[in-house]
């Protein structure tokens, strides 16, 4: 009974690795619930920001380093962009990108093979940059890889030391790996469907499922957009500049939402904010403030100065309306808006106001 009770005590307590300087390896019973609890929080409905934040602090808890990093490969395959991290930036630009097949996350996608380093800089793949804030010695690296074996990105740990991380890490980095990539790959086509590849804003499937978790019967104001006269921007200069306008839309749309709201592309020009727990009154005083950033600043499409402007309707949902009801209504004072000469936003059931 003493021997199974100290047996039992080993298993829950962690172990350092044989090296002095090594991480602390995780006991057996703590790895297995802490891989368990990433399990179940993975297969619940995350998107992929979230999903990719969970990855990250799971690997810095169970490898025993502050620092760690998910990058995604991007839709051309040609560079690894930063998708989440824990820790400090390793570069000056934190959001820096590496091509496909270039330092150690870029062998990693071009190889589908793990990396296990005690001291990076000694290896040939490492990749040296001026603008580095940070040295590291140890680095683990591992490839999130789908059917047929094809590799969506490079999950890493780096730590300061040389020789941190042992076998046992890098197995346990291989674990979260291919727990994580499916959830990932599923995560990344569902947002595929519910958001507009041009802009990165939710489409209608979107807004479905941002309204579907929503509190019933909140205080919500809508802001219909259009932007004026948009079918000249594409008729004088094309359609690429016109994509590259409505690009620049949606980033001033989102610089002026909370993280709550929810911007849509409703389709063409046209653009649909939700403001959770803001009344028309200050929706309106929002709407109003993104008319005056376009009338005031012309917009960069291509080396093209566009002098963009825009009209909005503002209604408030009434108790438990329909949100295609609120929406009709915003319509209705969106094309009052554009009846009254564009450029200048209209509330649902007031006169003009700007």
């Amino acid at each position: 009974m003493v021997a199974e009770r100290r047996e039992h005590e080993q298993d829950k307590a962690p172990q350092r690795q044989s090296g002095l300087s090594g991480g602390v390896e995780p006991a057996p019973a703590t790895a297995f619930a802490r891989l368990t609890a990433l399990t179940r929080s993975l297969h619940g409905v995350l998107p992929p920001e979230e999903i990719l934040q969970v990855i990250v602090r799971a690997t810095s808890a169970l490898v025993d380093t502050p620092d760690a990093t998910v990058r995604l490969v991007d839709e051309e395959g040609r560079h690894l962009l930063v998708g989440a991290r824990v820790g400090q930036p390793l570069h000056q630009d934190a959001l820096w990108s590496f091509r496909v097949g270039d330092g150690l996350v870029g062998w990693i996608v071009a190889n589908c093979e793990p990396l296990h380093i005690a001291d990076a800089p000694s290896d040939s793949r490492f990749t040296d940059r001026s603008d580095q804030k940070r040295t590291f010695h140890s680095f683990l690296g591992v490839p999130l890889l789908i059917a047929e074996r094809r590799c969506i990105g490079v999950l890493s740990a780096t730590h300061e030391s040389p020789g941190w991380f042992s076998a046992h890490h890098l197995e346990l980095v291989v674990l979260i790996a291919g727990i994580a990539a499916p959830c990932l790959e599923m995560a990344r086509l569902k947002k595929l469907v519910q958001y507009d590849p041009l802009t990165g804003l939710r489409n209608r499937r979107g807004l479905d499922e941002w309204l579907s978790r929503r509190p019933k019967g909140e205080l919500l104001s809508v802001a219909a957009f259009d932007i004026d006269h948009f079918k000249a921007v594409n008729d004088t200069w094309g359609h690429g500049v016109g994509d590259v306008a409505l690009q620049e839309v949606a980033r001033v749309l989102i610089a002026f939402c909370r993280s709550d709201d929810a911007i849509v592309r409703m389709g063409g020009e046209e653009f649909t904010l939700f403001f959770p727990g803001m009344s028309a009154k200050a929706a309106f005083d929002r709407a109003e403030a993104i008319r005056l950033a376009f009338e005031r600043t012309p917009r960069d499409a291509e080396g093209h100065l566009l002098p963009l402007t825009v009209s909005a309707g503002v209604a408030e949902r009434i108790d438990f309306e329909e949100i295609d009801a609120t929406l009709e209504r915003a319509d209705r004072a969106l094309y009052a808006a554009k009846d009254a000469g564009r450029n200048r936003i209209v509330r649902a059931g007031a006169l003009v106001l700007s």
